[in-house]
């Protein structure tokens, strides 16, 4: 579960340095402890989920737009704290946020639902990862870009939870989410 962070961990170290490695995972993890604290702290809408709109309402809410929304605005504060002298670093950054975030938040899904770790560990890793490689483009892009890099990240991770989690485990669509994020 911890192997894709260590391994990337020691590429980042090596490139950059310790304390940004840490700043980053620090960064991320308050992201993966705000998200469900948030998503309790809001009612969610009163109303059964046999509907499949009612469903992708839902994880559109609670999945696309609080979730990734901390997550952007974790990502914004850590850049805005962390001196940035080398364009290139941003994306190992990003790289190394979405790493984190994920590994984070594999091991609280392994205590709430252990069987869905065999699915979800490689899947979120590739999806948060790539979904956080869209963060550092939202920093110089005009306003219509960002509603575009936005809209984008919402729909990918809303695609995603409502294939993997609701739709009986689509892995086409999940697969489809993932592949999506990466060539973008």
């Amino acid at each position: 579960m911890f192997l894709p962070l260590f391994v990337y961990a020691f590429f980042f170290i090596k490139k950059h340095n310790a304390i940004l490695f840490f700043k980053v995972s620090i960064a991320s993890c308050i992201a993966v402890v705000l998200v469900p604290f948030i998503q309790d702290f809001l009612p969610a809408p009163n109303f059964d989920y046999t509907s499949f709109f009612k469903i992708l309402f839902r994880t559109f809410l609670f999945d696309g737009l609080i979730e990734e929304g901390i997550k952007m605005i974790s990502f914004t504060l850590l850049f805005l704290l962390v001196e940035k002298k080398q364009p290139e670093k941003d994306n190992h950054i990003a790289i190394l946020f979405g790493v984190s975030f994920a590994t984070i938040e594999s091991f609280f899904y392994f205590f709430l639902n252990a069987n869905s770790l065999f699915i979800r560990i490689p899947t979120a890793l590739l999806l948060h990862t790539g979904i956080a490689r869209f963060y550092p483009r939202l920093f110089n892009a005009s306003i219509s870009k960002k509603i575009r890099l936005v809209c984008t990240v919402f729909t990918l991770h809303t695609i995603y939870n409502v294939a993997l989690f609701y739709a009986g485990g689509a892995l086409f669509f999940s697969a489809l989410a993932v592949l999506l994020c990466w060539l973008l």
